[in-house]
């Protein structure tokens, strides 16, 4: 168990449901963005996201180049966020406040600091899996 905050983060599901149910009281839902569109995206991110209305809403993707007129999200889920086409447009993006990296991995690192360059640092930085591929 480690204490951030005032927030205990533990794999014990009582806590988790405590956690979820403080983030429940806040005022708005987390403007999150979700980087990329694949597998681990379309099955988990999204789908997370989009299952908890009162805690987040999906205010964009990085889908670098869609196949369709309101990419694959759309697609997939009927919903339509905002489409960036690069992780320059994403760190431009103000109103992000939670940014989910599910790129290739090799993409983890730089994409994650890329947005605390941009100055996003009052926003949140979720990394799936590994944020680098080798210890260097």
């Amino acid at each position: 168990m480690t204490r951030v905050g005032e927030d205990l983060l533990s794999t014990d599901d009582n806590q988790l449901s405590l956690t979820l149910a403080s983030l429940a009281k806040m005022s708005a839902p987390i403007k999150t963005c979700v980087l990329g569109v694949g597998l681990a995206d379309l099955a988990f991110h999204v789908p997370f996201v989009l299952a908890l209305p009162t805690l987040f809403t999906l205010h964009s993707v990085l889908e670098r180049n869609p196949s369709t007129p309101h990419g694959k999200v759309h697609d997939r889920f009927g919903v339509s966020p905002r489409i960036h086409r690069s992780i320059t447009d994403v760190c431009s993006d103000s109103e992000i406040e939670l940014v989910i990296v599910g790129t290739p991995n090799e993409t983890h690192y730089a994409y994650a600091k890329a947005a605390l360059a941009a100055g996003k640092h009052g926003t949140n930085i979720a990394i799936d899996h590994v944020s680098g591929t080798d210890l260097s």
